[in-house]
């Protein structure tokens, strides 16, 4: 029986096109409906899952499917961390993919947009997020060059940085935005011989200030708390290294021989 897993974070999961409390659609759901062949539909992301969690506890749940098709998003939630780490991810993400392959899959991801775009942050962070995206999206690269992941690249998607088509907290598409990533990944699903039914899209609606507000003080403001524990600490960390010239600390991907010190990574 014909399956599509998806994996990943709260991009994967749906977060930001909720249907009821802590349920959600999202790009995986409108895209399993158009696909013509697909008779089960698997979405075991999770909202904070790092690239680990995706390539190993993941991976073996979506393993024990046997899918035909896998999707997964990932590495946001790396970005925002203090022990940052590309070559691991690199390795972790070669090896699923292998494995998936090995049982006949087709494996498909997509890249990270550039947040700072879509966020009002001050230069100094604009800058480490900006280096660690394109470390993330260089490994992404690496993948598809060497190891045949078929690769979403929404990076230089004008239409990706349109915020009509993000949720209040510009971090997570909205169902608007969700339907959009459904229509690109029916795209590269066509090119690669899936048949895939068009997608429909909903015009935008504005919501009001009065509903943003509410969302912040119910859902926004208890979620920052929540996260700033880790993240805050972690900003004060980057912005330090970054003014004392001491990227080197962050990761050592961020210099200019990322593309060498990726490709040299052997597995073993």
């Amino acid at each position: 029986m014909s399956k599509i897993v998806i994996l990943g974070d709260s991009a994967a999961a749906g977060v930001g096109d909720q249907v009821e409390d802590g349920i959600y659609k999202g790009w995986g759901h409108y895209l399993f409906k158009s696909l013509v062949n697909m008779k089960e539909y698997h979405n075991i992301s999770r909202p904070g899952a790092r690239v680990r969690e995706v390539a190993t506890v993941q991976l073996d749940i979506a393993l024990e499917l046997k899918p035909k098709i896998v999707i997964f998003i990932c590495g946001g939630n790396d970005v925002l961390r203090n022990n940052f780490n590309p070559k691991q991810m690199y390795q972790d993400l070669i090896i699923a993919i292998k494995k998936l392959q090995d049982i006949g899959c087709d494996v498909y991801a997509m890249n990270l947009h550039d947040p700072s775009k879509l966020l009002p942050v001050p230069n100094l962070l604009k800058r480490v997020l900006q280096r660690r995206v394109f470390a993330v999206n260089h490994i992404y690269r690496m993948l598809e060059e060497k190891h045949q992941l078929k690769l979403l690249n929404i990076t230089p998607v004008s239409e990706v940085y349109n915020k009509e088509i993000w949720h209040v907290d510009r971090m997570h598409p909205n169902k608007i935005g969700h339907q959009k990533l459904a229509t690109f990944f029916a795209e590269i699903l066509r090119e690669n011989k899936h048949k895939v039914s068009p997608i429909f899209v909903d015009s935008p609606s504005k919501s009001s200030k009065t509903e943003n507000v509410m969302w912040m003080v119910r859902k926004g403001t208890p979620w920052f708390l929540k996260r700033s524990i880790d993240l805050f600490p972690v900003i004060c960390y980057l912005a330090v290294c970054e003014i004392l010239g001491l990227t080197h600390k962050i990761s050592p991907a961020f210099e200019a021989d990322i593309s060498e010190s990726i490709e040299q990574l052997q597995i073993a």
